[in-house]
Parts: C-alpha cells; structure tokens; sequence
C-alpha cells in the first residue's frame, strides 16, 4: 500500500499553434473530483494545471517526483494534443507549444521517464 497517493492532473485546450480543444478542462475537474473523494481513492496533494505553458508543467512534474517517496503512487494525467516528432517520440502539448520546436515547447515523455528513474 502506498504511503501517499499523489497526482497531477495537466489540461490544455488552448495553444498558440494548434487547433484548440473543447474537454481538457472538464476532464481534468472531473478527475480532480474523482481523486479528492476520500470514499473512491483520495489523492493527497493534487495538482491541476489548466492552459499551461511547458516549463510549469514540467517543473511541477519534476517538484512533486522529487517529493515523492519510494513508495507514494504518484498518477500524471494528462488530457491534450499529443504530438511525435521526426523520430516518434512522444510530447505532450503545452499552451505554449510550437509543432516544429517540440524539443524546447513541449514535454517530452522521454525526459518523465528520466524523472522517475
């Protein structure tokens, strides 16, 4: 069982260069919802990010693996465009996003495997 249930519920349905999204923030609350109800699964902290630019998202994913203990169950949720680039890795898309700069715009899936480990 873990010591703590952590999460960081991410939402972005508008950017600056692609086309915008109509439920990332009402997937994000409905989640958050979900997780703080102590009677289905209580998730304490949870952070929510809506419209975010890539580096808060990326730094709050970075503070909140840091705080985590070996054994905290920690869930990033993550509701938006998902873009590959040349070489199919996965980003995930940030308000600030720019399709032919997915390397310094958005976060990369690649860099939150790096963080767990």
């Amino acid at each position: 069982m873990p010591d703590f249930k952590r999460a960081i519920l991410i939402g972005n349905s508008k950017f600056n260069a692609l086309p915008p999204l109509r439920c990332p923030a009402a997937d994000v609350q409905a989640m958050d919802g979900v997780l703080r109800d102590e009677a289905i699964c209580w998730f304490s902290p949870v952070h929510t990010l809506v419209d975010a630019p890539h580096n808060e998202i990326f730094t709050r994913i970075n503070e909140v693996l840091r705080d985590a203990d070996k054994e905290d169950l920690v869930l990033i949720y993550y509701s938006g465009h998902g873009l590959l680039d040349a070489r199919g890795r996965l980003f995930l898309a940030a308000q600030n996003t720019e399709p032919t700069l997915l390397h310094a715009t958005a976060v990369s899936i690649a860099a939150i495997r790096d963080c767990l480990s």
